[in-house]
């Protein structure tokens, strides 16, 4: 199975390389995957809505924080009734989840319960995504895993062409984040580095990315959440999308699958 590259946009202003990534990929069309709230009040909104003006735009935001098979197959059948060049992903690890799949399934013959499951493989192409966090927490823009929920119960979906081809990591988009979603989100990305770290499966790639991004949130996640500094912003945005990289190759643990069933039991 071929390895999908990323190309990777880091940085504050990163938002400003959007036409040009659009350009490069010959998109006209865009399915777009929001979290309306996160999309606005992130300031996302005015910017990429200018760099996608002359192109067109097919919205969905209809889904549930952690995503519902229901939300998957809505939204798997929107992009069918109205097919488009490219999927974009807006918002926390929710909409990213959710542009993952529609990219996996939407082209496939394949009963799609059966993709879910990993009982086949994709028969047909899986679409191009560019993911844009809205959070620093899951990193999720740089992993090859999707997380759906049916019937309670937790899947977690593995795909090595489901990594987004293109990542914008932009700070400035995470500094209205209110305190706690600050610091619920910088403890995932600081947990999920630590676990990568313990994992079997870690490597000394997936270590070194662990490394720096424990540091960056032992450094930035308080001033982060108390203060909002930019440097904190930038540090915990790096911090989080380490931590996707260290997870990406070293896959996560049982704590991991744990959380999943506590947050659907407990809400």
């Amino acid at each position: 199975m071929a390895t999908r590259t990323q190309k990777s946009y880091l940085g504050r202003g990163a938002l400003n390389h959007i036409g040009e990534i659009l350009r490069n990929a010959e998109a006209r069309s865009i399915f777009l995957v929001k979290d309306p709230r996160a999309f606005e009040a992130s300031g996302a909104g005015k910017m990429i809505e200018q760099a996608v003006a002359d192109r067109k735009i097919v919205p969905f935001s209809t889904f549930s924080p952690n995503p519902d098979w229901p939300d998957i197959l809505t939204a798997v059948e929107a992009f069918r009734k109205t097919p488009c060049d490219l999927i974009m992903a807006v918002g926390g690890g929710s909409s990213i989840d959710i542009a993952k799949l529609v990219s996996l399934f939407s082209l496939q013959n394949s009963p799609l319960e059966t993709l879910l499951r990993g009982a086949e493989e994709p028969d047909q192409p899986i679409l191009p995504l560019m993911a844009i966090p809205t959070t620093a927490g899951s990193g999720s823009e740089a992993t090859h895993f999707a997380v759906a929920y049916q019937r309670g119960e937790k899947h977690s979906v593995a795909h090595e062409q489901i990594l987004p081809r293109y990542c914008v990591v932009d700070p400035a988009l995470t500094d209205n984040l209110p305190p706690l979603w600050t610091a619920c989100s910088g403890l995932d990305a600081f947990c999920q580095a630590v676990e990568s770290m313990w994992a079997v499966g870690s490597n000394e790639e997936s270590i070194a990315y662990s490394r720096k991004a424990i540091v960056l949130a032992i450094n930035h996640l308080t001033a982060a959440t108390l203060t909002s500094s930019q440097e904190a912003r930038n540090g915990m945005s790096e911090a989080a999308h380490l931590s996707g990289k260290a997870i990406n190759i070293s896959r996560t643990t049982a704590s991991h699958a744990l959380s999943y069933k506590m947050t659907s039991d407990l809400g």
